[in-house]
Parts: C-alpha cells; structure tokens; sequence
C-alpha cells in the first residue's frame, strides 16, 4: 500500500500544473513542499509506533501551548460545547453557552430565523452574543473540508455559478453523501479550493468574534476505502493531495493566532495510524464515533486503541475535544455511528453511563483536554441542553500520574478523585474524596458518599432518600430513633482522620427536627472512636433550639483531648437520653454531613469483604493478601498514595514507615475491597 501510494503521488505531482493553475506563486511553493513532505511520511515508518512515550510520570515534558489555546483549568471536569440551533438563541441559552471555554458552532445554524437565514449570519450572530458575555471564550466556526452543506449562503451562490464544482464519479455522476441529496466539492479544481479558502478566510481571520475554524470530514477524504469506491482510485488520491495542499495553505494564512482544530483521531484500519500521522497540521482534534462497535473489532478492542491515540495526541500538548453519547448510536444506514444524532435518553436512570463516559475522558485527559456529553448537538432536542451533570459540578483537581492500563482495565488518580475504568464492562467507577475542600457544605452528602448506617447496637430505622419535610422536594436522611437511649447513626471513614486533620478542623452537619418531637431534652452528640479501641472516644454535645427549619450546627473538636493518632469512626446521637429513658420514635431529618476534609468511599462500589484477608496484621516485611489481587491502592492515613500494586497477592511494606494504612484493591473477580491494616 505504501508503494502504491509514493506511483500515485509520482504521477499526481506531475500532472498537477497541467490539470490546476494556481494563482499566486506562494500557494505553488506551498503546495509542492506539502506534497513532498506527504510522500516522505508514506515511504516512512511511522515514529509514533516507534518513540517511547515516557514514563508514567504526570510530569513527563511536553509540548508548550501556544498564547491562543483556550482557557482551561483542572478545577472540575473542564467541558467542551459543540452545538447547533436552526434559531436564534435566546439570552438564557447565550448565558449558559458563555460557561464553556471551547465552543464550536456547528452547520446550520439560525438559518429558520427570517431575520437571520443563513448558517454564516446564524453563526456570526451566536459569536458576537456570547463574546459580549464572555469574551475568553475561543469559538470556532465549523466548516466541512468536502461536503456541501445546505443552508450556507455564499455556497448556494457559488454552485449556482459554477455547477462544475462538485465531485462527479468517472461516469460523470454527481457523487453523493448516503443520504442521496448531499454532494461533495471537488477540491481537486484550483478555484473550488480557492474558494473554500476565502470562505473560511473571511468568516474566522482578523478582529472577527471567531477564534478558529473546526474543519470535518477530514477522515473521509484521507480514509482510503471512502472516496476510492466512489470515484476511482486515482481520483481518492488527486483529493488527499488536495486537502494537503488546502490545510497547509489555510495554516499560512490565517496565521498564529487562530486555532485549527479537526475532525481527525479516528480508530480505523483503513485510516494511516489512525489519524496521528496528519495531527500536526493542526491544534488538535475533536473526537466522534469513539464508544461504538466499529469495522468488525471487538468494542473493547476499538476504545482501547482510541484511548492510546488520544493519549498520544494529549501528551504532545494537542487540544482534545472530546465528544461523547449518552444515548445509544443511531442504528440507521444513513446515520449509524455519527455522534450528531442519539437515541433517546432518560436521564433519570444512566448516571452509570454518564460515570463510565467520564472515566474513559479523565484516563486520556491532559492539559487543554476537554469533554463533551451530549444526546445530539441539535439543541431543540437535547435534553441535556442547558443541563449541568452532577459529575461536572465535583472539583477534580490535577492529574497525579499518568492512566495505568491493565488488560482492559485503566485506572488513575486525580487530586479529587481516583478513577478505574473497565471498558470490556463498560463501567467505571469515580472514587470522589471529597465533594468540597476544607470545610464547604455538601448538600446531599450523607445520601450518596458517605456510608452512613444504624450504629452496632441495631435500634433505629434510617432512611436514606427521605423526601425533606420543608417541601422543597429534596432528598435528605431520616432517622427514627430506636429502643435503646443510646440510639444513633454511625459513619465510617474509611481512609481514616488523623489527629492533625481534627484539630485543626470542624464538623458540621445541617438538621431539620419538627416541634412534635416526643423528646424533652432534644440535643445532638457527636462522638469520634477510633475501631480498635472502642473505649477511646471523645464527644461534643450541641442543644437544638431551633424547630421547623433546617439548621446548620457546628462541632469545634480542636480543644479536646485526643488520645489516639487517627479515628475512623463518627456516631451521631440525636436526643441523648433522659433520666427516664425515653426518645423512641422520635424523627430527625438530617443533611450536608462534613468535616475537616473527609474522604470517604462510594459505598455501592467499594465494599469490606469478609472472605479476603490480609496477613500478618500488624505486619512487619510481606503483607499477604488470600486472594489475588488485580489492581491495588496503598494510602497512609492522610489520604495520599503510597504504592500501587499490580497482579500479585502480597506487597511489601518494609519499607513504609510505621502506623496505619488503607488499601483499596480490586480482585481477580471483580470485586471492589477495602481494608486496613498496620505497619510495625
């Protein structure tokens, strides 16, 4: 293939200036060292197949971004839009597009609007709205490299004058998109790709509200397999050659300071190292088609040699935008696999989906990466459009390290969260620290991420999703009190917290209690134990004055006496009891539960297992593990990581100072375990 590549570009360099005639003396320069530098990369084998990409190290050197990249930050989850709208947008929709720092306007825009009527005016219209909100923000102007989309003014105009400038078969045929009415430019003719030039050209350089240009259906034209059947063999190549030549030139002249982004990383086997071979003329690439089932491979196959190209491409400082669906592919002859048009969604019931989506963005991500989710990018009927995603509200925090692969199992840890993504499963899970640094509130805390029960002596009754009693339609925790006085909830810490982290912070926890309470002395306890030493606890009580709201109370621990190194167990004791005992039945609603930087576990995936066991504990040299262990994480108890471990059944701790530490593994079965154990 490579052979017949270096005939066919032979004889296309030397028929071009008989078949094009290029106006300007530059563009011929340009066009010819393009042409040789493709024919140079052809007859080579490939270097990305062939460097080293470093260590794991996070920070490994890359590539300096250029001042005109956009703003990014590792702060949450950072977002890319990529939107259309056949009207106009309203102030609220422009309010809600000026929160992304990456936006690309998509064909069609405003073109229904009577006082818009074009995708160039709509497009124009939408820049101009949001830079006035916004004016960090970088827009791209879409523009496809060979399709002839409807609803674009200048090229009407320019088709109507010049009906030879769409692509025809060898027969002479117009060549169409699979829908039937869709043609394609013939790029190959000097003045179609010059025109094509002037249209971006126009619209994206100078003091214009644009910042660059997303350039699609680069694949198609490089992609061997498309256009060939299409329109000859000789032909594919006189358009790749072509698009060369337009990209090159278009590079030059828009200079510097615009972004060039493309539609270009794609998992093909017809497609030259799956587009990283051709992502050096441009900032970056946005990614479609990425989570599918596609040209016969395997689906684990497919999104794991996706994920490496994008990691490569991320690593050498490329921008990643990042388009993914959350509802399923649509499964039609003409729109199968495009990341335009989604099934229907129900948002209500794929918060598993939306996690697993995330986790494969977070094991490629690096700086200037950005995510995408989406059910189709016609905003009229997206049901996410103007929606914010629980999981984008979380702070993430930078990278540790770099994604470790196993299998078909990645995981990596962020300053915010650790994540494993499993993509033969299609699951993923996204272990938050914590929602919220030093001592913000969370809402719903107690609900979700922290693992929250009736404590040991099994009185009381605790709800988890109650609805919250002051009708707001919030789901809060409710807790009746139980037979026994000292009825009360206890939350595990998991990962522990260690005396510096209590005395030098408070807990606080927000607490709805109705004036019908049965209980004569309402207050509230809250008791710090330490497991192994269930004596060794300390307290502090608050009374509740306050009836018929929702109240936030504080428990300052840093004057008492603490007497062990770390604790890893909270009670909460609503109502202590009387001289005569009562407070049976009596109903507290409970949320926003927070302390001095809690860690804590998503309790539906990481679990205690009574079956796995480590040993010896306490452990001096080899710590010994009764299942084998796929994945693991070693912290100390102040929440950072020690070790990772991979494959083995035991770890080595001689080296780790003494004190207490957690593991957090996954088993050869799946299984998602937490233990603790102690260095001598």
């Amino acid at each position: 293939m490579r052979h017949k590549n270096w005939v066919y570009n032979c004889l296309f360099v030397n028929l071009v200036f008989i078949k094009l005639n290029f106006r300007d003396m530059k563009d011929r320069v340009l066009f010819l060292t393009v042409v040789t530098i493709h024919m140079f990369c052809f007859s080579q084998t490939s270097n990305y197949s062939k460097k080293s990409l470093g260590s794991n190290s996070i920070n490994a050197k890359s590539q300096v971004a250029p001042e005109h990249y956009p703003e990014f930050s590792w702060k949450t989850i950072p977002q890319y839009l990529h939107i259309r709208k056949n009207t106009g947008y309203t102030e609220t929709e422009i309010d809600y597009m000026s929160g992304f720092p990456l936006i690309t306007l998509e064909k069609s825009q405003g073109w229904k609007d009577k006082d818009i009527g074009n995708t160039e005016a709509g497009a124009r219209k939408a820049a101009v709205q949001i830079k006035s909100k916004q004016k960090e923000n970088t827009i791209l102007y879409y523009r496809n490299a060979i399709i002839n989309w409807d609803h674009y003014k200048k090229d009407d105009a320019f088709i109507k004058e010049n009906p030879d400038a769409l692509l025809r078969n060898e027969s002479g045929d117009l060549v169409y998109m699979p829908n039937g009415s869709t043609p394609y430019f013939d790029i190959t003719k000097d003045y179609v790709k010059e025109y094509w030039l002037n249209s971006v050209i126009d619209m994206v350089k100078g003091k214009t509200n644009f910042d660059g240009v997303f350039i699609d259906a680069n694949i198609k034209v490089l992609a061997d397999s498309y256009f060939s059947g299409r329109v000859g063999e000789f032909k594919q190549k006189a358009l790749e050659n072509a698009y060369f030549s337009m990209m090159t030139i278009l590079k030059n002249r828009l200079g510097n300071n615009k972004l060039m982004l493309a539609n270009i990383i794609r998992v093909r086997p017809d497609f030259v190292n799956n587009g990283l071979d051709f992502i050096d003329y441009f900032d970056g690439s946005y990614l479609e088609s990425f989570d599918v089932n596609a040209h016969e491979m395997k689906y684990e196959d497919y999104v794991s040699d996706g994920i490496k190209a994008v990691q490569t491409a991320a690593r050498k400082g490329k921008i990643i935008a990042m388009t993914l669906g959350l509802g399923e592919s649509i499964d039609n002859e003409l729109d199968s696999g495009i990341d335009d048009k989604r099934e229907d969604v129900n948002l209500d019931k794929i918060n598993s989906r939306i996690d697993y989506l995330c986790g494969i963005f977070l094991i490629c991500a690096e700086k200037y990466s950005y995510l995408n989710l989406h059910d189709g990018y016609l905003a009229s009927q997206s049901l996410v459009w103007q929606k914010k995603l629980e999981q984008f509200k979380k702070p993430l925090g930078r990278p540790k390290e770099r994604a470790v692969k196993n299998g078909y199992i990645y995981t990596r840890s962020f300053e915010n969260v650790d994540v494993r993504v499993n993509i033969k499963q299609k699951t993923a899970v996204l272990d938050w620290h914590s929602l919220r640094k030093d001592n913000s509130w969370y809402h719903n805390h107690t609900t979700g991420d922290l693992n929250a029960f009736v404590a040991d002596n099994g009185s009381g009754d605790l709800k988890k999703n109650a609805i919250s009693p002051d009708k707001s339609g919030e789901r809060v925790s409710k807790f009746i009190k139980g037979n026994d006085t000292h009825s009360s909830i206890k939350f595990e810490l998991p990962n522990g917290l260690p005396r510096q982290k209590i005395k030098k912070g408070v807990f606080k926890i927000s607490v709805y209690t109705k004036t019908n309470s049965i209980v004569d002395n309402n207050n509230i306890k809250l008791v710090l134990r330490n497991s192994n030493d269930r004596k060794s606890q300390i307290s502090k009580s608050i009374d509740i004055t306050q009836f018929d709201s929702w109240v936030n109370y504080t428990f300052d621990m840093s004057e008492l006496s603490l007497d062990e190194d770390y604790y890893d167990e909270i009670n909460l004791v609503f109502a202590s009891p009387n001289n005569d005992g009562t407070g049976k039945g009596a109903v507290y609603y409970f949320d926003a539960f927070q302390g001095p930087n809690l860690k804590t576990l998503n309790t539906e995936s990481t679990v205690s297992s009574l079956k796995f066991k480590l040993y010896p504990n306490p452990a001096q040299n080899i710590l010994n593990f009764s299942d084998k262990v796929l994945i693991g994480r070693v912290y100390n108890i102040y929440g950072q990581l020690v070790e990772t471990i991979l494959n083995t059944n035991k770890v080595n701790v001689l080296h780790y100072a003494s004190g207490i530490y957690f593991l957090k593994v996954e088993l050869e079965s799946g299984e998602l375990i937490n233990e603790k154990f102690k260095k001598k």
